[in-house]
């Protein structure tokens, strides 16, 4: 039984999302053969799912007339189906950036009348993704986060002119930015927003925890034409830090600590310092999110100082009304489904 529903589940969605689409009057819905070599099953199958549907009274039979018929019942005149698809796809769930994200969107989408569905995907080729969005029936896609390996699926859909639009994660640096469809957080103005809190900090020789990229390079320039000193030491990643922050060793290589999350970074940071002799008396920077936020408060002996702004949360939810606004402006036919790509702070 398990088994059979789980083939027959995608007709059943498919064919319920084309009923919520439908109008007023019973509409005739995709024959048999159709949906047999859209999803690759054979008819019995097809006739497994409808009657399921039919059962339900979301699908119907009229006298006279052959093939199957959407209830107007079940149809909301003006719906659209928007899909969301979160990090690289394979889960259907969001962390706390991406649920910001999406509250950002709902606002940005208002009043638009929409309807969700919340994907999960077996493979990030693009071409199984365009078969995605059709066989769900969706009329665009919010893609939250997307990973590395989901950039080349967004890029098609845009070549495809499909509503796409993608949130970059500021905590994930993809190493390409993709021209279209994407809001890209802006590292570089991350990396001289540090830079400018540190030097009105009275700050000069930051130990800087993180990835290399955009935000640590553009930190470093800034801090170096503005009085203060990074070398190549100055950078450390999480596997350097226990070396970097020996209890044996004075802190006495600079003056200050900045820390990027993610959480592994945080906490690996707080022990090593409150391990350390002279850990309390070394001020630490940190972005403002969750992950810190609740680290924090367990080391209550170190000297921590949040980075205001960035607010990360707040990052989060005003890319997503962005993008909401764009999705809703694509929707309603005054912006073209292929837009170039912004940036966020």
């Amino acid at each position: 039984m398990i088994k059979e529903n789980l083939v027959i589940w995608p007709i059943i969605r498919y064919v319920t999302s084309l009923v919520s689409q439908a109008g007023e009057t019973p509409q005739l819905l995709p024959g048999e053969l159709v949906l047999c070599e859209k999803f690759g099953v054979a008819r019995g199958t097809v006739r497994r799912a409808m009657k399921y549907l039919i059962e339900r009274s979301i699908v119907i039979l009229l006298p006279k007339r052959r093939g199957y018929f959407s209830n107007p019942k079940y149809s909301r005149t003006g719906e659209i189906n928007i899909g969301v698809l979160v990090a690289n796809g394979y889960f259907a769930a969001m962390s706390y950036l991406a649920s910001d994200m999406y509250s950002g969107i709902l606002q940005g989408l208002n009043p638009l009348y929409c309807s969700f569905q919340f994907l999960s995907i077996s493979s990030s080729e693009p071409q199984t993704i365009a078969e995605l969005t059709e066989r769900n029936a969706l009329k665009a896609l919010l893609w939250l986060c997307p990973e590395e390996e989901n950039l080349p699926a967004i890029r098609h859909l845009t070549e495809k002119s499909f509503p796409v639009v993608a949130i970059e994660n500021p905590h994930i640096p993809n190493r390409t930015h993709p021209e279209r469809n994407t809001l890209i957080y802006d590292r570089e103005n991350a990396g001289v927003i540090r830079a400018q809190q540190i030097l009105r900090a009275n700050f000069r020789k930051p130990l800087y925890c993180c990835e290399p990229g955009e935000t640590k390079d553009a930190f470093a320039q800034y801090l170096r034409k503005n009085g203060g000193i990074f070398t190549q030491e100055s950078a450390v990643s999480l596997d350097d830090l226990p070396g970097k922050l020996d209890p044996r060793k004075k802190l006495s290589a600079f003056d200050c600590i900045v820390c990027d999350g993610d959480r592994k970074r945080y906490s690996a940071l707080m022990q090593l310092l409150a391990r350390h002799p002279q850990g309390g008396k070394i001020r630490v920077f940190v972005e403002k999110e969750v992950n810190s936020e609740d680290i924090v408060p367990d080391f209550p002996n170190l000297d921590i100082t949040f980075l205001n702004p960035p607010d990360m949360r707040k990052s989060a939810f005003q890319a997503g009304k962005r993008a909401g606004t764009i999705l809703r402006g694509i929707l309603t036919g005054k912006k073209p489904a292929v837009f170039k790509s912004e940036t966020f702070q």
